[in-house]
C-alpha cells in the first residue's frame, strides 16, 4: 500500500492530493440511484434518472485517478516524461500494485471515446469502472 497521505519529511507539506476524500465523495454521491415516487395533486410521478447522467461521475472518477497519478510521478514512485493519463497509467503499471489494471485501462479507453468522441456509456458501464478506480486507490490508501 502505498502512504498517499504521507508527509514530506523537508517541507511538511502534504503530498497526496488534500480532498481526495472529498471528490470521491461528490462522485460517489453522483452514482446514488435517481429513481423516486412523488404523489402530486394528479395522482403519482415517478421520476428515473436518465442512464447517461452516469457519464459525469465515470469522467470525474478518471479525472481524480489522473491527479493522483500525477501526485504520485511528483512524488518520484514511477517515471513518466507525459501529462497524459495513459502514459502515466503505463509508466505506473510496474511501480503501483495494480489489481486490475487492465479493467481501469479499459476504462480509461472508454473515457477517452466520451471525452473527446461523445461515446456516452449506460449505467452499468459506468459503475463497473468507477468501482475498478475506487478499489485501485483504496488499495493505494487513497480512500
Amino acid at each position: 500500500m502505498l502512504a498517499l497521505g504521507a508527509r514530506d519529511a523537508n517541507s511538511g507539506s502534504n503530498f497526496m492530493i488534500s480532498d481526495i476524500d472529498e471528490k470521491w465523495d461528490t462522485i460517489k454521491s453522483l452514482t446514488k440511484s435517481g429513481h423516486r415516487m412523488v404523489m402530486t395533486t394528479i395522482g403519482p410521478f415517478q421520476e428515473t434518472r436518465p442512464s447517461d447522467s452516469y457519464n459525469l461521475p465515470f469522467i470525474l472518477c478518471y479525472s481524480l485517478l489522473d491527479e493522483v497519478l500525477s501526485e504520485l510521478k511528483e512524488r518520484g514512485t514511477f517515471q513518466c516524461d507525459s501529462w497524459m493519463l495513459g502514459r502515466k497509467m503505463e509508466a505506473s503499471k510496474n511501480r503501483l500494485g495494480w489489481l486490475d489494471y487492465s479493467l481501469v485501462n479499459e476504462g480509461k479507453n472508454k473515457r477517452n471515446g466520451l471525452a473527446h468522441g461523445g461515446i456516452m456509456l449506460n449505467e452499468e458501464e459506468c459503475r463497473k469502472y468507477i468501482s475498478a478506480v475506487e478499489v485501485e486507490l483504496r488499495a493505494w490508501g487513497g480512500l
